[in-house]
């Protein structure tokens, strides 16, 4: 991972230790539309619909069986690989 992913992610960890479950969302939101994420959550009034959500956010895929689960997966995930590095 270069420095300047993992220090994205480092700040963005930080952040979300200190933030209740909304403000992780919003926080997470935001850094995806700013870094080319991924954030797929099925739309329930689409037929066909998929039942998984998806978090694909510098480098680190998360899925989950509803949005909160996602994202606790993919804080578990990010976590993970900054104490392996």
């Amino acid at each position: 991972m270069n420095d300047l992913i993992n220090d994205k992610l480092a700040r963005l960890l930080t952040d979300l230790d200190n933030l209740p479950y909304m403000g992780r969302r919003d926080r997470i939101v935001n850094e995806v539309l700013e870094s080319s994420g991924v954030y797929m959550i099925p739309n329930e009034a689409m037929p066909g619909r998929q039942f998984i959500c998806v978090l694909d956010l510098h480098g680190i895929r998360a899925t989950g069986t509803d949005e909160a689960d996602m994202i606790t997966n993919w804080i578990d995930a990010a976590q993970d690989q900054r104490a392996a590095a």
